[in-house]
């Protein structure tokens, strides 16, 4: 598929040939639609207008959503509308890094544990009110 001349796309200032790197992180929770097809061409275009690379990572946070046979449609699909991929890694693959990174900064004061129930954070939030587990260290 070749992207036809005339269409509109953002400048990204300061992005050198050959160092633009852009993603597409799909879930595997479902069959690709429009708007994955838009954002994952929008993606093929820097990379090749800039000579740089797409990494692929499934957003794979939801087990109990995703399933083999969405991913490899998904692996199927992409080639079809003209997407190549240089990596393709999955967000549970760095779970271990992301733990680490926030225990550390829990015990840097950066951030907390919030254990709220939902209901109430979301009331929370409506009110503007800091959390009672802010503090928590």
């Amino acid at each position: 598929m070749k992207f036809e001349e005339g269409g509109k796309f953002e400048e990204l200032p300061g992005a050198k040939m050959g160092e633009v790197v852009v993603r597409f992180p799909p879930e595997a929770s479902g069959f690709l639609h429009i708007g994955h097809a838009k954002a994952a061409l929008i993606n093929q275009n820097y990379k090749d207008t800039f000579k740089g690379r797409l990494l692929l990572r499934f957003d794979d946070t939801n087990p109990t959503k995703e399933t083999v046979e969405y991913e490899t449609a998904i692996l199927e699909d992409l080639p079809r509308l003209g997407i190549t991929w240089d990596s393709l890694t999955y967000t549970s693959d760095y779970f271990d890094k992301m733990v680490d990174f926030c225990t550390q900064m829990i015990q840097e004061g950066k951030a907390y544990a919030d254990n709220t129930d939902s209901e109430t954070m979301r009331t929370e939030r409506e009110q503007r009110k800091e959390s009672a587990c802010r503090n928590n260290v």
